[in-house]
């Protein structure tokens, strides 16, 4: 599906790639310095924020990353959810519409 690089400001190159019409890996940061931010309400995790950045979170944290800062086709997804992506050290970001859509558009989002 869609891929999207977004160089931070260490120049590192972090991998947004579309593997669900509502879910996001995101690879290719270090994990030393990387912090993952829980929620003291449940176990989750909140935010993920890499050394350079950028800083990823939930409604939990406080206010939810519109997945648009990073392509403008993805601006009415909000991150709902970050989950560890097995053994390393990347993220699965599930995301919701933040707006409402026709079927159409969730069936085919390239």
């Amino acid at each position: 599906m869609e891929k999207k690089i977004f160089v931070n400001r260490y120049s590192d190159n972090i991998l947004f790639e579309r593997i669900d019409p509502l879910k996001f890996r995101m690879s290719g940061f270090n994990s030393y310095g990387t912090r993952y931010i829980g929620n003291s309400h449940d176990s989750g995790i909140s935010a993920v924020d890499p050394s350079g950045g950028p800083l990823i979170s939930n409604k939990s944290y406080g206010v939810a990353t519109n997945m648009g800062e990073f392509n403008t086709k993805w601006k009415y997804l909000d991150v709902e959810s970050i989950d560890p992506d097995g053994d390393s050290i990347n993220v699965i970001l599930t995301c919701i519409y933040n707006k409402e859509i026709e079927w159409k558009t969730i069936k085919n989002p390239a």
